[in-house]
């Protein structure tokens, strides 16, 4: 099947998840001016960061064997920014209401807002920090440097983590495994 073959290529990075930047807290950190915006430049450095943590960890773990030489050899870090059409602006703003006497109301009005109020993001932008793993092998350690990363920069901790205990199993794996499904009446409730 398609997602098996495209999952069992070895040279994917392996995706160690994403956190929503905390931007206030992490330009502080940083001493970036508030307007300023992510560069290279700045994923290169949260690389090298994340990459002496997983050096802290390798060392740790004891294991044996070579660690990679450089932080570009070891991790991906890459920034998306989502917004909702108008980047950092409200977009109901631009949107026309009608109310029960049929009168035609722009999004930034008072009654509108009011409204709407608890339907709203207290945000109109956010950036996701992604981080992937260019050496399987390696997946614990850039895991906890990934998390280790987060509570240094006080960043939520990272969604959608992989799962370095166990590998995962596509729902279709179990075709041809000697499944009898031959007792199962189609009238059954199974």
């Amino acid at each position: 099947d398609l997602y098996e073959r495209i999952v069992s290529r070895s040279n994917l990075y392996k995706d160690m998840g994403h956190c929503t930047l905390n931007l206030d807290e992490l330009k502080t950190g940083m001493q970036m001016h508030p307007q300023a915006e992510f560069t290279e430049v700045h994923c290169n450095q949260f690389e090298n960061q994340m990459y002496k943590f997983a050096a802290e960890e390798f060392v740790k773990s004891g294991k044996g064997g070579e660690f990679p030489a450089r932080a570009t050899e070891l991790i991906k870090v890459g920034t998306v920014r989502i917004d909702y059409g108008r980047k950092d602006k409200n977009p109901v703003e631009m949107v026309y209401f009608f109310n029960k006497k049929n009168e035609v109301m722009r999004g930034d009005n008072e009654e509108i807002r009011t409204r709407l109020k608890c339907y709203l993001p207290a945000q109109f932008r956010e950036t996701r920090l992604q981080v992937f793993c260019k050496v399987p092998k390696f997946l614990p350690e850039v895991s906890s440097a990934f998390l280790k990363w987060c509570k240094v920069n006080r960043q939520m901790e990272p969604i959608s983590q992989a799962n370095v205990a166990m590998d995962y199993e596509s729902p279709t794996a179990h075709r041809g495994r000697g499944y009898d499904f031959s007792g199962i009446d189609e009238n059954s409730d199974f």
